[in-house]
Order: C-alpha cells, then structure tokens, then sequence
C-alpha cells in the first residue's frame, strides 16, 4: 500500500485487511512513524514500510514478494510513473487512482513492459475517471451511435478548501495545503491540456470555458476543462465518437475566477503557493466567495452521452443511485473513490481480470458488473426501480 497511512490508503487498506484473499498488508510512505501507527492500528496482517518514490533508492525489500502494488500516492502527475516503474520491477500487479492525463498517456506507454513482466496494470480506477468512466461507458451502450461524451462535477468551495466563514475554517486547508488533492486540481488546471474533439486529440487551454452540464432530473453544473484521464482514455473504447471532454467548477461559481486569477499569476507555478494565495482571498472576504448569486446552476456530477437512438438525436444522462447509508457510515466520501479502487484490486487478486499489460477501467470491466459489485462490496449504489444506475434519455431538438 503506497501512501498507505494517506486518506485514501486508510480507507483502502482497512477493507483490504479485512478479506481473507489479503494475507499481509504493507503500509508504506514516506514517514515510518506513521505507517508504523496505521499497521499497529490495522492489526496481525499489518506490517510498516519506508519508501519515497521521488528518492531514486531503488526497490526496497519489502516490496519483492507482493503479489499487488496499490498506489494511493499524488499527486499523481508526479508518483504514478515511478510507482508503476516499481510494480514492474517486482512483478506485482498493480492499480492506482490517476487522474492526471499526460501520467495516463506515460502509463499506457509502458504497457508492453507490464505485459512482459506477466502483471495487471489499471491505471485510475478512482472516482474520476474510474467509476465516471464506467458510468459514461454504460450511457454508451443505451445510443446506437456516439457522437460525444462529456463527464464533469462541481463541488462546493467549502468541500475543497474548508470555510473560510467558520472560526476553525482554516485547519483544513493548513493540513491539505501540501497534499496531494490541491496540487492535482491546480496542476489540471494549469497550462495546455489533452481532450477529444473532431475526432481527434487536441490541445487546449486548461480552465477554457465555461461550460454547462445538465443533471438527471433537472438543473445543471458550470464546469471549466480540465486535465484529466478521461478525453486520453475514453475515445479508444468508443468507435465514431467525435469529443470527448471532461470538466470541472467550483461552486458558487464566482470562485472559479479566483482560481483562475492565481494559477495564472504564480509566478513559480508551486501549487503550495497558489492554493496559499486564494484561501488567503476566501478569507479576506468570505461572503463573497460563499454567496450564491445565481441559480442557473448547482453542484453535482454529470455525465452526457450525446447521440442516436432509434434514429432521433438524443442525449443520455447518467447517475449513480448513490446510497446515503454508505456515506453516513463514511462521512469523508472515501468510498466514492476507494470503493472502485477496493472492488479493481480484489478483482486483480481472485484472477478474475487475467489480461496482462497497461489498461483504464474502462477496458477491463463491464459497467453493470461493476456497478454490482460496489454495491456488495462497499454498499455505495442501491437500486431503484430495479436498477443502480438512472439513465434519462432526452430528445435534442437541432437548431
């Protein structure tokens, strides 16, 4: 487990300890003392481990006989690559919860190398573009012909950084502002970004837009592009489709502008030092950033299939049946991203994914399944009317 004692690895590395297949659990990171204090808390199977995977050390020796390298290290565009070297080295199998686009293209590059090491390689199988994917694939399969594929979210000002109204609202952002979640947003936000369109891969702006994304039932998000897995991975398992994009916003929206403002004027690019300069502006005047002015857009997350069906052109959207009785029992929203990372590794351990090389989700699992299986393992989806995902197709009246 690297990055075992992080807040994904915690969560992950309890449910692994807890299956009968999992014998033993390393926890590694960068501080000993504290993977020593989460293997002492995880119990029998647990054991500590030291590793910085930026070092140039070498293998260490407590990864030479693992049998799967879990990677819940970030950000990601700077310790998937050299995890993924690790993996490799020992020939473990391995998967990780990448977001960013350029490690992806990396990752998938090295996928001969994997092959040839006889190892399971899953690249990103968190929230996003992991389960988003799955999501997206199954929006897929309800058309006759894709034509585009646009996923995004936009969450709360407060969920990301803290509030800056609330008299403790800084410890959050004190403690994450050197984590890895910061530095992936502001890094997909920042410089020339990979996505999908004209059928082709192109680059653009990060942070271009905005633009607006419907929700299932009604109401839609504002999102800005953003550098992410999703526009590299999608369109090689979707014949015809001509874009694929993916966003993401804050909300309310007046805080994308404040963003946008410091990623372009950091002069060093430290995303340390951007992050430190718009909490610095939330707090200076919070009202601002907090109020919401408009109603023409919420939070959320989205994800539109546009196409045809029955020879109407139409747009399918598509939404997880969450179950708050998971998130009552995990009140971070881990499971949102752990829980695809526990089901992909449990799955690469029982053998039931035996193909050997490089791959995202996408290429490994079929959505239903998948969505199956989150709902026994983790207890995330539940079903209504019959079903864990809800697909609302609409008719798109050409102008």
């Amino acid at each position: 487990m690297l990055g075992g004692h992080g807040q994904y690895g915690r969560y992950i590395s309890r449910n692994l300890a807890a299956r009968d297949i999992v014998t033993e659990i390393v926890v590694a990171g960068r501080s000993l003392e504290r993977a020593t204090a989460f293997a002492e808390q995880l119990g029998p199977k647990a054991r500590a481990g030291q590793i910085d995977l930026l070092d140039g050390a070498g293998v260490p020796d407590f990864a030479r006989d693992a049998d799967l390298v879990v990677n819940t290290t970030g950000p990601d565009h700077v310790t998937v690559i050299p995890a993924l070297r690790l993996a490799i080295a020992v020939g473990a199998h391995y998967t990780d919860l990448n977001a960013s686009w350029r490690a992806t293209e990396q990752a998938l590059a090295m996928s001969d190398d994997a092959r040839r090491t006889g190892i399971t390689a899953i690249t990103g199988i968190g929230a996003f573009p992991g389960l988003f994917s799955m999501l997206a694939m199954h929006g897929v399969a309800q058309l006759d012909k894709v034509e585009a594929v646009r996923v995004g979210y936009c969450m709360s000002v407060q969920s990301l950084f803290g509030d800056p109204t609330a008299e403790d609202g800084g410890n959050r952002v004190r403690e994450k502002s050197l984590e890895s979640s910061f530095a992936t947003v502001i890094h997909g936000f920042s410089g020339t970004i990979r996505q999908f369109s004209s059928g082709e891969f192109v680059e653009v702006e990060a942070m271009s837009g905005p633009f607006k994304l419907p929700l299932v039932g009604g109401g839609q998000i504002e999102v800005y592009r953003q550098g992410s897995a999703e526009p590299v991975t999608l369109p090689h398992s979707i014949p015809g489709v001509q874009e694929v994009t993916m966003g993401m916003g804050l909300y309310p929206p007046q805080v994308n502008g404040l963003i946008k403002h410091h990623i372009r004027n950091n002069p060093t690019g430290d995303s340390d030092d951007t992050v430190g300069a718009i909490w610095r502006d939330l707090c200076a005047d919070p009202q601002r950033w907090t109020a919401v002015e408009r109603d023409d857009v919420s939070n959320g997350e989205a994800v539109v299939v546009e196409g045809i069906k029955d020879g109407r052109r139409v747009r399918c959207l598509v939404e997880p049946n969450w179950n708050r009785e998971a998130f009552e029992a995990d009140p971070s929203g881990d499971v949102v991203t752990g829980g695809p990372m526990l089901v992909g590794a449990l799955k690469i351990l029982s053998g039931e994914f035996g193909e050997r090389g490089v791959f995202s989700p996408e290429q490994c699992f079929l959505p239903e399944p998948f969505f199956e299986d989150l709902r026994r393992e983790v207890n995330l989806f539940q079903k209504r009317d019959g079903n864990l995902v809800t697909v609302e197709i609409q008719d798109v009246n050409e102008q």
